[in-house]
């Protein structure tokens, strides 16, 4: 982007505060000025947006984009841990080929961080035996990044080191490993490369309700893993003494709630770690386990946590979690998840609704989402927003839930990728072209 740009929005809320009648000026796609201002006082430039809502764009902090699987009923069956679920869904195959899993994740989640592979170069397409041959991975992500930034999702961070360039953001500095069952070798070896880098390592820990997950609690510290660059994903079984731990340590937790009810029937205890002061992030995990959309999840949050904790979980506690929380834990890579000079400037809008507008936005229907700019340009934009938003001519026009929106025509291989894939692999089609 050249020059300055200004948006107006009637509201702008972050983690920091409500703004009525804010006004960004974005220049670089940073924001540079993110103040209150009057109609009449604006510049004659500014794209207006009378009875929108800005929020900067979310951020999901456990997704497996490469995976296309949708609602698989295998789910409901309620294993006692992941690894049983992943043998059992790849059936004889899977118990014959268990021993070469370490090695195949090993090749997933290690080797790109040593030479410069590309999104073909996964080892694990070898496993893809049910709907999800390897030649379509491409393709997956570019419909699990759509799927993403059509609920104002800006940004992820993919389980996989070998996710291609695609059109929302994308966490790169990180290490990202399965589970301590079939990785603790591997482990071990990025607690040693990582003294010096300290890059975000982030774990599976905790996925499951018996005792073999429980005891990779002992494998994690007889490795040396409490420690503040290790994140833990799940910790449905942690219990609040280990909680507390990994805040002593200075680690984090990742939660994703629709997932563990739907495979263990429990939740990570959150109240535990809110009592300690264990930082949290919400994320969805896989579109086979977890919601469809972020927002989807927030709402389901909050619902889960009343079901089974008897509370509420404040509708802004949840906004930071997928916003200012985990943008915090990324802060050495990009400024992001506030709408405040120097950051980034991915937000999305929706029309003013609510007097909170942080309950707004929990179990909101994507559809809702009227536009989403990344760097200060759009991507998706609903049709009458067009001239407000400067929308660039050649956008690709869809429809969704019979309201018409503008992809960004500068986006086009990812739209045909992402349409490719729901019609080869029977996934649910995320728009309708014009």
């Amino acid at each position: 982007m050249s020059g300055r740009e200004y948006f107006f929005f009637e509201q702008m809320a972050d983690a920091d505060g409500v703004v009525d009648g804010a006004l960004l000026e974005i220049s670089g796609g940073v924001i540079q000025k993110a103040v209150s201002a009057a109609r009449r006082y604006l510049p004659s430039s500014t794209h207006v947006f009378e009875g929108f809502r800005a929020y900067p764009g979310l951020i999901n902090l456990h997704e497996h984009l490469a995976c296309p699987v949708f609602r698989d009923p295998q789910v409901e069956a309620g294993d006692g841990n992941s690894r049983e679920w992943v043998l059992r869904r790849y059936g004889k195959a899977g118990r014959i080929f268990e021993r070469l899993i370490p090695l195949l994740l090993a090749g997933k989640y290690l080797l790109p961080h040593l030479l410069p592979l590309g999104v073909g170069s996964d080892p694990t397409n070898l496993l893809r035996l049910d709907p999800w041959p390897g030649f379509q991975t491409r393709n997956l992500y570019c419909y699990n990044s759509w799927r993403n930034l059509l609920s104002g999702v800006t940004t992820v961070l993919d389980h996989s080191p070998y996710a291609p360039q695609m059109p929302l953001r994308l966490l790169r500095n990180k290490y990202a490993l399965h589970g301590l069952r079939w990785q603790i070798a591997q482990f071990k070896l990025l607690l040693a490369v990582n003294k010096k880098r300290r890059l975000p390592v982030y774990i599976h820990l905790g996925d499951g309700i018996d005792s073999e997950s429980a005891a990779d609690w002992q494998r994690l510290v007889d490795a040396g893993g409490l420690r503040d660059d290790v994140r833990l994903v799940h910790g449905v079984n942690l219990t609040p003494p280990q909680l507390a731990a990994c805040r002593e340590a200075g680690m984090r937790l990742v939660w994703c709630p629709v997932c563990s009810e739907r495979m263990f029937g429990r939740l990570a205890d959150i109240p535990a770690a809110e009592a300690c002061g264990l930082p949290l992030a919400l994320a969805t995990d896989a579109m086979d386990t977890g919601s469809f959309s972020l927002l989807e999840e927030m709402g389901r949050a909050a619902e889960l946590y009343r079901r089974h904790y008897g509370g509420e979980l404040v509708p802004r506690r949840i906004f930071e979690m997928v916003t200012s929380v985990p943008a915090d834990w990324h802060a050495d890579e990009a400024r992001l998840g506030r709408l405040r000079p120097g950051c980034r400037a991915d937000f999305f809008a929706v029309r003013s609704g609510g007097a909170d507008p942080y309950a707004h936005l929990p179990g909101l229907n994507a559809t809702e989402v009227a536009g989403v700019w990344r760097d200060g340009l759009p991507l998706i934009l609903r049709e009458e927003l067009r001239t407000e938003a400067g929308m660039p001519p050649a956008a690709i026009r869809v429809r969704r839930e019979e309201k018409f929106f503008l992809l960004c025509g500068a986006e086009a291989a990812s739209v045909s990728g992402a349409e490719r894939a729901w019609k080869k692999l029977k996934l649910p089609p995320l728009w309708e072209r014009i």
